[in-house]
Parts: structure tokens; sequence; C-alpha cells
């Protein structure tokens, strides 16, 4: 019996009607059921049909038909342990959709100009990492019913919309991260749809989030979530907002400054613990349901 094959350089001239060689590109939808290097830039979507594969871009662009279209440009779907990296992904409406999966990883891509950078959606134990999502249409992140997730230093910037909208999720990790310059939120952490568990248990430490066109860290309906070691500067906005019984959350040794409308703004949100954080200006009123030691 022949050595099952590991690795493929992908290097294709027409296969099934499905993927076909053009000047200088592959075209087409290409389906990849084995660890893949690509040699040349891809015009299409790409699928991943297997677990425990890697896709290595090598540097190479990933392209769509625009961000009007109904394609994503990189699926992982019910995938486990499944690595993409190296890509530029551009011109689709989801630049790398990621959905019911497992313990899979998004390193050293760059995902720009799409409608959104990055979606995951319903998935757990996942690492997004060393990624550039920059100048997206609408938000760099987005997620929903994501879980037990590592974030980390991802450069997030110049999205029109959110940098992280973080949605109906829990136990995540989300530090180190660069979130600069995106048209809302940097970060966005809400009760997305009634009846859904809230976001809670989620981890913020050690990120930068500046410059971007309305608050720096929001909260909706979001609980028991952890706040350390932040630097929130320059927002339109607030720097923090914690609204609508956002509640029972920790925030400690963060700096903010040079935020439009305050750098801690409490609305409806009580029962917070607040230690060792430096903010220039704040509602915070330690003897009406906040706790301050």
């Amino acid at each position: 019996m022949q050595p099952r094959t590991t690795s493929t350089v992908l290097f294709v001239v027409c296969f099934v009607m499905t993927v076909c060689r053009a000047a200088g590109a592959t075209q087409g939808t290409m389906l990849i059921d084995r660890t893949t290097t690509l040699l040349e830039d891809h015009h299409g979507p790409i699928g991943m049909r297997a677990d425990n594969i890697t896709l290595d871009c090598a540097g190479h662009k990933v392209t769509g038909p625009g961000v009007s279209g109904e394609s994503s440009g990189i699926n992982v779907v019910s995938r486990i342990a499944v690595t993409v990296e190296n890509c530029i992904v551009e011109n689709f409406q989801v630049g790398v959709f990621l959905y019911r999966g497992r313990n899979n990883i998004l390193t050293n891509n760059v995902v720009q100009n799409n409608g959104n950078g990055v979606e995951v959606r319903d998935s757990v134990q996942n690492t997004l990492t060393f990624n550039t999502v920059a100048g997206n249409q609408h938000d760099g992140f987005n997620m929903e019913g994501m879980a037990s997730t590592y974030v980390y230093l991802n450069l997030v910037k110049n999205n029109h919309n959110d940098g992280l909208d973080i949605d109906d999720s829990q136990d995540n990790v989300v530090t180190q991260n660069h979130i600069i310059g995106n048209g809302n939120d940097g970060i966005k952490l809400q009760l997305q749809k009634a009846g859904n568990p809230a976001s809670a248990r989620n981890l913020f430490k050690s990120n930068l989030v500046e410059n971007n066109g309305q608050h720096g860290i929001s909260l909706d309906l979001a609980v028991q979530n952890t706040f350390m070691y932040n630097n929130v500067n320059n927002n339109v906005g607030r720097g923090f907002l914690f609204d609508t019984q956002s509640i029972d959350n920790t925030v400690m040794f963060n700096k903010a400054s040079g935020n439009g409308s305050g750098d801690m703004v409490l609305k409806g949100s009580g029962g917070n613990m607040f230690h060792g954080n430096v903010f220039s200006s704040t509602n915070i009123q330690c003897s009406l349901g906040s706790i301050c030691f």
C-alpha cells in the first residue's frame, strides 16, 4: 500500500471544471483536502474539506469578486485542527469564515478590503494570532457564539465599523492586540440576540485601543468579564462604556486618557469592581453600586 501523501505544493492546471489556471493565478472554487502550499495567487473562494491540514498561502493573494458578492474567501466549516497561514485575503463579502470549528488556527494573514474581515460563528478553542485585519467595509473581526478562543497579537485597523464585535461569547482571551482607527468601537462586547447566553467570563488584557471613531471598549448586557492592563486612549466617544446592565465585571490596572466623552462611563450598570485604574475622567460612584478598592 502506498504511503499517504501529507503535503502538497499546489500547481493547478485545471480539474473537474472547478479550478483553472489563468494568467499568473488559479481561479474558481478550490477545495482542499490535504496540507497545501500555494505557488501563485488564487481568484475565488477556498474551502477546507478535511481536518488536521494546513493551507499555507506563502504570501499569495486569495481574491474575490467584490464585497457585494455572496461569497466568503477562505471557509473553515465544521473542521477540527485546520491552520490557515500567510494568506492575503481581499474583495469578498467575508474574508475568512470560521463556522462550528474547534482547535483551528488563523495566523499571519492579511485580511483586507472585504465586507467583514474575519467571521467566527459557534466555534470553540480556536487561535487567531499575528493577523492584520484592515480596511474592511464592516467589522474587522465579527464573532458570535465564540468560546474558549485566544485572540492575541493582531493588528486591527481602519475598518469601517467595529474593530472587534464580539456577541454572545464566553470564556475567551483577547490580549495584546492593537486596535486603532476603526470607524465605530474598538471592541464591542454585547448580547446580540434575546435568549442567547450573555457575553461572559471573557478576559481582555494588555490591548492598545486608540483613535477609534466611537468608543474604545463598549459593553452592552455583558457580565462577569475582566479588563486588565489595557490602554484606551483618544477615542472619539468614551474610553470604556458599560451600558445596559453590564454588571459584575472586573476592571483593574487599566489606563485611559484623551477620550472625547469620558474615560470610564457607566450607564445603568452596577456591581462592577474597580481597582488600580488611571482614568482622567469618570462617573464611577463607589458608594452607588460600584465596588472600589
